[in-house]
């Protein structure tokens, strides 16, 4: 759609399109959004226009309508010439378009779920329309399996190269998750672990993490899953006191061995600045001593249990086996995990796993996600 006309009105300046829509756009916005080689550069793409270059009130010399339909606005004060393309401005009719964009969520329950998206391996690493179909299920759902791994060493960390450099922790790059005579976490060892999400005593948990199965013969050893979004929303309608406390009231998560003390002071329920749901921390062993006033250790724990109970219900939770070759990817600030106890005298389960950053695994999907069409929300 090709602009119609364009009209400088008190440092704004009204831009119309031929089937009647228009906006109005700020000059110092316009200024400074100029995408010529003189304002930004051409290889990094970072902005080399000073804001402080230019008057507070610009003067426009003149507007143009070019025959490719595109604004051509020419500068008074500094004699510079920008041109915006229609289609670029028309992405900003609406409030917030053009900006932090990515897949809307889709929540799920258990009995919405019958089974978890899967990938083959081979699909992900040659292809980048299924590399993409995979970041998109991720985000969407916050989970999916990839299948048919290589049975290899460290190939979790193969694969979560595919999107970004892997997020090193006090774990290392990658963890290993087996029974281990002297584990470091409960995860390194055979007993039950209710549903949580990693590393929250991190004031940045890492966003997505990979599991990959090498064995998992011993009797027991099933995994858990549950879409926190979900439970968070049911506890918003069905408890609103108990929303109010997990969202606004910090806890404290804390991690520590003879080298470290790492702590983290957050609400169990956090939101974007757009109000959105944007992560869940809950994970009772790593929950610390919580140095509060007695009336609100009270509330809090009357919400912190309820929140429990939701997340270890059979409403919301699902439970499946991993099988050899099989590699688990979960968005961690949302997908809570946990696994059944297991038996180690019965034969071993051996996970290899790492983290991969939210914002990574956005990145790569933004980038592949060009010229598909798909809908996004901010």
């Amino acid at each position: 759609m090709h602009i119609s006309s364009a009209q400088v009105q008190h440092q704004v300046l009204e831009v119309c399109w031929g089937d009647g829509t228009s906006r109005q756009f700020p000059l110092m916005w316009l200024r400074d959004n100029c995408a010529c080689n003189a304002c930004l550069h051409p290889h990094t793409w970072e902005r080399t226009f000073d804001l402080l270059a230019v008057p507070e009130n610009l003067a426009v010399g003149s507007t143009e309508v070019t025959g490719e339909g595109a604004l051509a606005i020419f500068w008074e004060d500094d004699q510079h010439l920008s041109v915006f393309s229609s289609d670029w401005l028309r992405g900003f009719l609406k409030e917030g378009e053009g900006g932090h964009t990515r897949p809307a969520p889709r929540l799920w329950k258990s009995d919405q779920v019958k089974r978890i998206s899967r990938f083959a391996y081979g699909d992900i690493m040659q292809d980048e329309g299924a590399l993409h179909a995979w970041l998109d299920a991720l985000i969407r759902d916050g989970m999916a399996i990839v299948h048919e791994t290589p049975h290899k060493d460290r190939q979790v960390l193969r694969i979560a190269g595919r999107i970004a450099y892997p997020r090193p922790t006090n774990f290392g790059v990658h963890f290993e998750v087996r029974s281990e005579s002297a584990p470091i976490n409960n995860a390194y060892t055979s007993m039950p672990l209710t549903n949580h999400t990693d590393l929250v005593n991190w004031e940045q948990a890492p966003g997505f993490q990979f599991l990959h199965c090498l064995q998992n013969e011993a009797s027991g050893g099933d995994s858990t899953l549950v879409d926190g979004y979900c439970v968070a929303e049911a506890i918003r309608s069905r408890d609103p006191e108990a929303f109010e406390v997990l969202s606004t009231m910090p806890v404290t998560f804390r991690y520590h061995d003879e080298g470290r003390d790492l702590r983290a002071r957050a609400p169990i329920i956090a939101f974007d600045y757009d109000g959105n749901l944007e992560q869940i921390r809950f994970n009772s062993g790593i929950f610390a001593v919580q140095s509060l006033p007695p009336e609100s250790q009270s509330s809090l724990y009357a919400a912190y249990r309820k929140f429990a109970e939701m997340l270890q219900s059979e409403e919301f939770m699902i439970r499946f086996r991993l099988a050899s070759g099989e590699l688990l990817v979960i968005d961690n600030w949302r997908v809570l995990h946990g696994r059944t106890g297991f038996d180690p005298c019965t034969g071993k389960r051996h996970l290899q796993g790492c983290y991969v950053d939210r914002d990574e695994v956005l990145s790569r999907w933004r980038v592949t996600n060009k010229g598909r069409g798909l809908t996004t929300h901010t």
